[in-house]
C-alpha cells in the first residue's frame, strides 16, 4: 500500500458548499447522522455498508468505479452558521488524488499537506449535511485479495496539528469552536483507527499504539 501522492494543489471552489445529486441515506442509515458529528460521504458509485459498528468504529464502502468523490461532511450541526473548520484528513492507499477543494466562496486553507485551517469570509448556514470538502479519487485497478475492482483506500481523520483544540470541528458565527465527534473518535480515540474503507473486506482495525503522525509517517 502507498501513499497517496496529491496531483492538484488545494484550491477554494466557488461551490455551495451541499451535494444536492449525492445520496446521504445510506450513510444516515447506519445511526451516524450524530450533532456536530464529522464523517465521509461519498458519491453515487459507492455502495454503502453499516457491518461492525459496535465492534469496529469505521465503516465499510465499496466502488463500482475507477474514480470517485470523498466529502468531508459536517452533520447536524448545533450552530446555525460557521465561519470556519479544522481538521486533519490523511489518504492512503492504492490510488492518486486528483482533486481536492475546499467547498466555500472564498474559502482560505491556511494549513498544509494533510492539515486544514480554513477560514470563511463570511458565516454560512448549516443543515443536517454540511459539506466542508471534496478529494477526487482516481483508484488503482484490482484487490485480488477480496476480489474487488478497484484498489483499497484508507481515511485517517484527526485534530489538525498545531491547534490547541483536542477535537477537529468548526468555528460558528461567533467564533466560538465546536468540536465534532466520530465513531472513530468515541471507540479508540482520534487517530487509532481509519474513519473509513474503502474497498476492503475485513473492515477497520486497531493501529495498537501508533500515533496518527506515526501511521503518516509508514507512508511517505
Amino acid at each position: 500500500m502507498t501513499r497517496l501522492i496529491p496531483a492538484l494543489v488545494l484550491v477554494a471552489a466557488l461551490l455551495p458548499m451541499t451535494a444536492s445529486a449525492q445520496s446521504f441515506a445510506g450513510f444516515d442509515q447506519c445511526g451516524y447522522a450524530w450533532t456536530d458529528g464529522l464523517r465521509l460521504y461519498f458519491d453515487a458509485s459507492v455502495e454503502t455498508g453499516c457491518q461492525g459498528i459496535l465492534m469496529n468504529p469505521g465503516y465499510y464502502a465499496w466502488s463500482s468505479t475507477g474514480s470517485v468523490a470523498a466529502y468531508l461532511v459536517l452533520t447536524d450541526a448545533s450552530a446555525p452558521a460557521l465561519t470556519g473548520w479544522q481538521a486533519d484528513l490523511a489518504i492512503f492507499g492504492d490510488g492518486a488524488v486528483t482533486g481536492h477543494a475546499v467547498l466555500a466562496v472564498g474559502a482560505v486553507d491556511e494549513g498544509t499537506g494533510d492539515t486544514h485551517l480554513v477560514s470563511l469570509p463570511s458565516p454560512v448556514p448549516t443543515s443536517l449535511h454540511t459539506v466542508l470538502a471534496v478529494w477526487t479519487l482516481a483508484l488503482q485497478p484490482g484487490n485480488p485479495q477480496f476480489g474487488l475492482d478497484w484498489g483499497r483506500m484508507e481515511f485517517w481523520l484527526a485534530p489538525a496539528a498545531g491547534r490547541p483544540e483536542a477535537d477537529p470541528g468548526y468555528f460558528d458565527g461567533d467564533g466560538a469552536f465546536h468540536g465534532c465527534q466520530s465513531l472513530n473518535s468515541a471507540y479508540h480515540g482520534w487517530g487509532t483507527v481509519p474513519c473509513m474503507l474503502l474497498n476492503d473486506g475485513y473492515g477497520v482495525t486497531d493501529a495498537e499504539a501508533r500515533s496518527f503522525g506515526g501511521l503518516k509517517a509508514l507512508y511517505r
